[in-house]
Protein backbone atom coordinates (compact mmCIF):
# COMPACT_ATOMS: atom_id res chain seq x y z
CA UNK A 1 0.00 0.00 0.00
CA UNK A 2 2.88 2.35 0.77
CA UNK A 3 4.22 2.02 -2.77
CA UNK A 4 0.78 2.58 -4.29
CA UNK A 5 0.22 5.71 -2.19
CA UNK A 6 3.62 7.05 -3.21
CA UNK A 7 3.18 6.29 -6.91
CA UNK A 8 -0.43 7.43 -7.30
CA UNK A 9 -0.98 10.05 -4.59
CA UNK A 10 2.62 11.21 -4.03
CA UNK A 11 2.15 10.51 -0.32
CA UNK A 12 5.08 9.14 1.67
CA UNK A 13 3.95 6.55 4.19
CA UNK A 14 6.08 4.53 6.55
CA UNK A 15 5.39 1.79 9.10
CA UNK A 16 4.67 3.28 12.50
CA UNK A 17 5.06 0.12 14.51
CA UNK A 18 6.63 -3.32 14.52
CA UNK A 19 3.25 -4.71 13.41
CA UNK A 20 4.09 -3.33 9.96
CA UNK A 21 7.71 -4.55 9.87
CA UNK A 22 8.97 -7.00 7.28
CA UNK A 23 9.03 -10.55 8.57
CA UNK A 24 6.33 -10.00 11.18
CA UNK A 25 3.49 -12.44 10.56
CA UNK A 26 0.91 -10.06 12.04
CA UNK A 27 -0.89 -7.72 9.67
CA UNK A 28 -2.35 -4.35 10.44
CA UNK A 29 -2.62 -0.77 9.32
CA UNK A 30 -1.57 2.01 11.64
CA UNK A 31 -2.06 5.50 10.29
CA UNK A 32 -0.82 8.83 11.47
CA UNK A 33 -0.18 12.21 9.93
CA UNK A 34 2.74 14.16 11.27
CA UNK A 35 4.09 17.62 10.60
CA UNK A 36 0.80 18.76 9.05
CA UNK A 37 -1.66 21.11 10.67
CA UNK A 38 -4.71 23.23 9.99
CA UNK A 39 -6.33 23.08 6.57
CA UNK A 40 -3.41 21.07 5.21
CA UNK A 41 -4.25 18.28 7.66
CA UNK A 42 -7.79 18.01 6.31
CA UNK A 43 -6.58 18.11 2.69
CA UNK A 44 -3.88 15.49 3.24
CA UNK A 45 -6.32 13.29 5.16
CA UNK A 46 -8.68 13.33 2.18
CA UNK A 47 -5.83 12.43 -0.17
CA UNK A 48 -4.81 9.56 2.09
CA UNK A 49 -8.38 8.27 2.31
CA UNK A 50 -8.76 8.47 -1.47
CA UNK A 51 -5.54 6.54 -1.98
CA UNK A 52 -6.57 3.83 0.48
CA UNK A 53 -10.02 3.44 -1.14
CA UNK A 54 -8.40 3.17 -4.58
CA UNK A 55 -5.89 0.58 -3.35
CA UNK A 56 -8.55 -1.52 -1.64
CA UNK A 57 -10.78 -1.38 -4.72
CA UNK A 58 -7.93 -2.71 -6.87
CA UNK A 59 -7.42 -5.64 -4.49
CA UNK A 60 -10.96 -6.97 -4.98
Amino acid sequence: MSKALLNRQHLVTRPLSRVCATGDHRRGLILGIGMVEGEALERQGRRLAEGIREFVGQQR
